[in-house]
């Protein structure tokens, strides 16, 4: 615990020690039997919670040091996520680390399928994105969405009639976390999320 706040610079609520032992002791039974489980959230977790992911894997390694156990990477991922719902001051109650890895991956099929594209993963304009919905998710779970661009809706409505497309994939995301969090997505955040779409769709 010492090892991982050292190396995170944050520290971990009470009951962190508890979860991830807990975790670990199932997770090396799991080892010796060959069931290692697959994280079908492994790819955003690593791109949205890389400081996390760097930790975990320097805690597995201690694990294979001290216990001659090999976990893949996979189990680093998990215990990427028991890093981040550890910290003491984790935004909402009602926020657990895997909501953003999995609202992130949702809103990537929604854009590749509204597109009918495949996003390109080794691109700035593609890290840029993540970026900005796990910024964009946090605000929304903490109520503390950007809304200062009243004087500016003229010239949204001006970007939405110049890529239509863009906009209405911007609708389908709102949609999705209407009916997901029932919460209602500012025309700030709205404008945000096209800009960043836009970029990443029109390389």
């Amino acid at each position: 615990m010492a090892f991982a706040e050292h190396d995170l610079g944050y520290k971990f609520n009470e009951y962190f020690l508890l979860s991830l032992s807990d975790h670990l002791y199932h997770a090396i039974l799991r080892n010796n039997l060959g069931e290692n489980i697959n994280n079908p959230l492994r790819n955003e977790i690593k791109k949205i919670y890389p400081k996390e992911y760097l930790t975990s894997k320097k805690i597995v390694n201690l694990i294979f040091e001290e216990k001659n156990i090999i976990f893949d990477d996979d189990e680093a991922t998990f215990i990427t996520l028991h890093l981040v719902n550890g910290q003491k001051n984790l935004l909402s109650s009602k926020f657990e680390a895997q909501t953003i890895p999995r609202m992130v991956k949702d809103i990537l099929k929604i854009v590749e399928f509204h597109f009918s594209v495949e996003l390109n993963k080794n691109n700035v304009y593609y890290d840029r994105f993540l970026s900005h919905l796990k910024t964009f998710i946090e605000r929304i779970f903490n109520d503390k969405q950007y809304n200062e661009r009243e004087n500016d809706s003229i010239f949204f409505d001006d970007l939405k009639q110049k890529d239509v497309q863009c906009y209405e994939c911007v609708k389908k995301i709102v949609s999705y976390i209407k009916n997901k969090q029932n919460i209602n997505i500012s025309e700030d955040e709205k404008f945000y999320l096209f800009v960043y779409l836009y970029r990443i769709t029109n390389q």
